[in-house]
């Protein structure tokens, strides 16, 4: 994976930030790394109140605040911040419900030979700095 190693910390950064702010006392952070064949995955989960599938793309719209986030710290600049970061890299974004509750964000680098291939096939109009 190719990319710029402070935004990739700050994208994560933000996410467990949000995770631990929004996990209750006593519950539980996990995260993960996995590399597949194309690709490097980066996983957040926690067993916080989740967010509700109608405000999973809205979140990472700048200043958006959701509903239960309304009463704590924060501006809504987080999430849109990894937003920017994860399409400067050709990267993805995924949030889900974690099992057992809470919320499960992914977070999908491309490998450099799939972001050049994609690149050389026009899919994507981005190519990671070297």
């Amino acid at each position: 994976m190719d990319g710029d190693r402070d935004l990739c910390f700050e994208a994560v950064s933000n996410l467990v930030d949000n995770a631990l702010k929004f996990t209750p006392p006593g519950g539980r952070v996990r995260a993960g790394l996995q590399r597949t064949d194309d690709a490097v995955v980066v996983t957040i989960s926690d067993t916080g109140p989740g967010l509700p599938p109608g405000e999973r793309t809205t979140v990472f719209h700048r200043f958006y605040r959701s509903e239960a986030a309304r009463h704590t710290p924060g501006h809504g600049l987080g999430l849109s911040l990894v937003a920017a970061i994860v399409k400067l890299h050709g990267a993805g974004v995924t949030i889900r419900d974690a099992p057992g509750g809470g919320c499960h964000v992914a977070l999908r680098f491309p490998m450099a030979q799939a972001a050049e291939a994609q690149a050389d096939t026009g899919r994507s109009g981005h190519n990671p700095a070297r």
